[in-house]
């Protein structure tokens, strides 16, 4: 994956919204992490965090992206974290669908 990939926060909702989805997953997790947790994770893997905060009663929500370094294909990430639950909710988008088991 390229680690210089950017993407802002309306170039990504522009794209979020023309995409169809890959892969929708959702689960409830055993402990609870912390943003700092998500960040760190995904961004050692190559991905960029385009925008990440808490809304709506405490849910945790995060949209990162992530790019091939070749063809520069795009796959797009939105998490949502409810932590009084655990529950962990993962859709991913993507130019081409043959790309989402990769990322």
């Amino acid at each position: 994956l390229d680690k210089h990939i950017t993407c802002d926060p309306r170039e990504f909702s522009l794209e979020w919204e023309e995409l169809p989805i890959g892969i929708n997953f959702a689960c409830q997790t055993e402990k609870t992490p912390i943003m700092r947790d998500f960040h760190d994770h995904f961004e050692s893997h190559c991905f960029a965090i385009v925008a990440s905060g808490v809304i709506e009663e405490n849910t945790m929500k995060l949209y990162i992206v992530a790019q091939e370094r070749q063809e520069r294909r795009r796959c797009f990430v939105e998490i949502s974290f409810i932590p009084s639950i655990n529950s962990l909710n993962i859709v991913l988008k993507a130019h081409d669908r043959g790309l989402v088991p990769m990322f």
